[in-house]
């Protein structure tokens, strides 16, 4: 496969760009053109389609849907050519056999009245960013007649929201444009129990209701209803460029819930200390909003995961594991189970991080943290994850490109400086910097660490700088602050606020 599991987070994919589909977007603007020259005429398009043969397509659907059902079994896609000239097609063991649907259209093979060339051919551009999305494609049972095909030649005219509306009704045991082709593959949608676990599975959260018992209509507004499929093809510009945004919209959104989200951060407050170091646990505070991305994306509160520091350290991992969930449910966002990454539970690493909702990753050493990540493949197997990940610290520059590693202890004045991290991350960071410097005045009894170490990297780097309570939050394809934050760059601090880069 050409797509590795970094690469699928952290950066966009363009599912047209591999070796699969060779001259996509030059064939398809000709394609464009040529349609809306014979505007009453269907033409075949000529382009290699991502959903058949984009090997990098079927990597990512791979990665995103192999993992437990809503009925408890465990769906292990694998991607399979059994014909050349049929494409891609994803195998479940000898019986099930799923292929890619992208769920947005331009409606370009469609005809409608206020269709026009200078549109079009501006909304390509749009179109291009549909295809560096995993949030545009979702698989179906692939067969004849299946689902793919009935809901593009039906009066639906490849409208997803409308298919979701069927899907809706299809779990409601209520008719439906689709009711015939659903029902044929009933065996595929038991596998989901009811339409929530459908909507949740795949991440379909933003195309309903807080209920799930109404689908939003993308291209005017509210939600879907009789209009809806009386009328499904834009009347006027105004509706196909809102039904472009709104895709737009929904896509992006999606694709956040596809792909773990990293909410970087320096400290994250859940207990207090006693004298003797005995955690108390506390509400958490909603710093700069932290608890909202929280909610929205963990995807449910069964289970949380604390990746330790010190893989050793078994009595402390479990202490802080206890008083993390404790500190959770006096936030009313209590966890079915905590559990903890350590050296007890390496056999298990793939398991816990596919299936937490929440991963909370230690601070503390960083030379030690770095390794135990990389023993575990965290890099590699933090994609298969759909939840929220929580780094503080240590942790948050271990994720990093490259590590600008100081000094806490006198043992560590011979670590090296620079070191490569493992690379989720294009920052240099450093945390609890407070912009004055204070932070970090009388840290350490044998140097000054602004002075001696951190101004001295922003020579080479520009170093992104975080206070406590501040964090990054980085969707797979932007970074952004939350908080004040600090830029040192050639040993000048600048301060910025809730920035996008």
């Amino acid at each position: 496969m050409a797509l590795c599991y970094h690469k699928f987070m952290e950066e966009n994919t363009d599912f047209t760009r591999d070796r699969g589909c060779p001259e996509f977007w030059s064939v398809y603007k000709r394609y464009v053109k040529k349609h809306l020259e014979m505007l009453n005429q269907y033409i075949k398009c000529p382009f290699v389609d991502p959903d058949l043969n984009s090997e990098i397509l079927q990597k990512a659907h791979t990665m995103s849907w192999s993992r437990t059902l809503p009925n408890g079994q465990e769906m292990s896609l694998k991607p399979k050519k059994e014909k050349e000239e049929d494409g891609w097609v994803l195998k479940w063991g000898d019986d099930n056999r799923y292929g890619s649907d992208i769920i947005v259209t331009s409606f370009i093979s469609y005809n409608w009245k206020e269709k026009k060339c200078d549109m079009f051919i501006k909304e390509i551009e749009n179109t291009e960013e549909f295809y560096r999305n995993i949030g545009s494609f979702t698989i179906f049972p692939k067969h004849e007649n299946s689902i793919n095909q009935s809901r593009g030649r039906s009066p639906i005219y490849d409208r997803f929201d409308l298919t979701l509306e069927c899907i809706r009704k299809y779990y409601n045991q209520q008719e439906s444009l689709l009711s015939d082709v659903l029902k044929n593959d009933s065996n595929f949608f038991q596998l989901f129990n009811n339409f929530k676990g459908y909507v949740d599975f795949f991440c379909f959260q933003d195309l309903v209701d807080d209920d799930y018992t109404r689908v939003r209509d993308l291209m005017r507004g509210g939600f879907v209803n009789e209009k809806s499929f009386a009328s499904p093809l834009p009347e006027n510009v105004a509706e196909y460029e809102q039904w472009m945004n709104n895709q737009l919209k929904f896509v992006k959104e999606r694709t956040k819930r596809i792909k773990p989200l990293l909410l970087i951060a320096s400290d994250f407050t859940y207990n207090t200390k006693d004298e003797n170091g005995v955690r108390t646990p506390c509400k958490i505070p909603d710093k700069n909003g932290i608890l909202t991305f929280i909610d929205r994306y963990t995807h449910g509160r069964k289970c949380l995961l604390v990746i330790a520091n010190d893989p050793n350290d078994y009595e402390d991992n479990d202490n802080v594991a206890q008083v993390l969930g404790q500190a959770f449910a006096m936030t009313n966002r209590k966890f079915d189970e905590v559990k903890v990454l350590d050296n007890r539970t390496r056999d298990q690493t793939e398991t816990l991080i596919k299936n937490a909702n929440l991963i909370f990753m230690r601070g503390g050493e960083i030379i030690r943290q770095l390794e135990f990540l990389q023993q575990i493949n965290f890099k590699e197997l933090i994609q298969t994850n759909r939840g929220v990940v929580i780094s503080v610290s240590a942790a948050s520059m271990c994720l990093t490109k490259t590590i600008c590693n100081f000094p806490e202890h006198e043992k560590e004045l011979n670590q090296k400086r620079l070191i490569d991290g493992l690379g989720l991350v294009d920052v240099r960071l450093i945390p609890h910097f407070d912009g004055e410097n204070s932070a970090y005045q009388g840290y350490t009894d044998f140097s000054n660490l602004v002075q001696d170490y951190i101004l001295p990297y922003s020579d080479e780097y520009v170093i992104d700088a975080l206070p406590n309570g501040s964090f990054i939050m980085y969707d797979g394809n932007e970074l952004q602050f939350f908080g004040p934050y600090y830029q040192i760059d050639k040993r000048k601090i600048k301060r910025g606020d809730n920035e996008k880069y």
